[in-house]
C-alpha cells in the first residue's frame, strides 16, 4: 500500500496542535519520555510532507503521545482506531459521542443505563423522535377554515407540542419496560440525591465505595449501614 507522506504530516500537526504542543515541546517529549531524539527542523518538515523516511519507533511513540494506532497517523482510519472508525462508518457518529458512549461503557453496565439506553434507541418512536429533533421549522403560519370559521396556526407551536408529548410517551414506555436491578436502583438513587443537592458529589462517592465494600445495605429510598 503506497501511503501519502503529506496526509501523513498533517495528521501529526493536527494532533500536536490538539494537545497544545509546540513543535519544540513534541520533540523534548519524545526525548525525554520515549528516548526518541529529533529535531524540530526534521519534525517541521514531516508536517509539511517533505519527509519520507520514517522511523518506526517513531510512529509508536507518537501513538502513545496521541493515543492513537499507527494506522490513524497513516492515513488508513478516519478515527484514531480502525475499532471507532467501523462504528462511524455504520452508525455517522462522530469520533467524540463513540468514546463518550465508550467511557460511560463500565459505569452504564454498573447501573442499567445501558439498559435504558437499549430501550430508548428499540422505541417505535425514536426514529420520529430524531427526526422532531432536527424539525427547526421557524415560525410559519397555516390558515384553517371551518365554515364560516378561519383560525390561524403557529406550524412551530404544533411541531414543539408534538415533540414533547412524543419525548413524554418515549420515556413513560421506557420507565415501564426498566426494571433495575438493586445496585442499579441504588446508584440512581445516589445521584439523584447529588442532583437535588441533598447529597455532596463525595459523600455520593464516600457511600458508593462502602456500598461496593457491603458496608452498607441498600433499601428503598436510602442506605444503612450493616451492623
Amino acid at each position: 500500500m503506497k501511503y501519502n507522506h503529506e496526509i501523513t504530516g498533517q495528521i501529526i500537526k493536527r494532533e500536536r496542535n490538539a494537545a497544545g504542543k509546540s513543535q519544540s515541546e513534541l520533540c523534548s517529549d519524545l526525548k525525554e519520555n520515549y528516548n526518541f531524539h529529533i529535531t524540530r527542523k526534521t519534525l517541521s518538515a514531516i508536517e509539511n510532507g517533505k519527509y519520507y523516511s520514517y522511523n518506526c519507533d517513531l510512529l509508536y511513540s507518537l501513538c502513545e503521545i496521541f493515543n492513537c494506532e499507527m494506522g490513524y497517523l497513516l492515513g488508513e482510519y478516519e478515527c484514531k482506531t480502525g475499532r471507532n472508525t467501523d462504528i462511524k462508518k455504520e452508525t455517522g457518529l462522530n469520533e467524540s459521542a463513540i468514546e463518550k458512549l465508550s467511557k460511560m461503557q463500565f459505569i452504564n453496565n454498573a447501573n442499567g443505563l445501558s439498559d435504558i439506553l437499549n430501550l430508548l434507541i428499540n422505541h417505535q418512536n425514536f426514529g420520529y423522535l430524531l427526526s422532531a429533533l432536527g424539525n427547526n421549522s421557524t415560525g410559519t403560519f397555516e390558515m384553517i377554515t371551518f365554515g364560516n370559521t378561519t383560525i390561524q396556526l403557529d406550524r412551530k407551536a404544533i411541531l414543539n407540542s408534538e415533540l414533547k408529548d412524543t419525548i413524554i410517551e418515549i420515556a413513560n414506555d421506557v420507565r415501564k419496560e426498566y426494571k433495575p436491578n438493586e445496585y442499579a436502583a441504588a446508584y440512581n438513587l445516589l445521584y439523584g440525591l447529588y442532583a437535588d443537592g441533598s447529597l455532596t458529589l463525595d459523600q455520593v462517592k464516600e457511600t458508593e465505595k462502602e456500598y461496593a465494600k457491603g458496608n452498607f445495605e441498600y433499601v428503598p429510598k436510602g442506605f444503612k449501614r450493616k451492623k
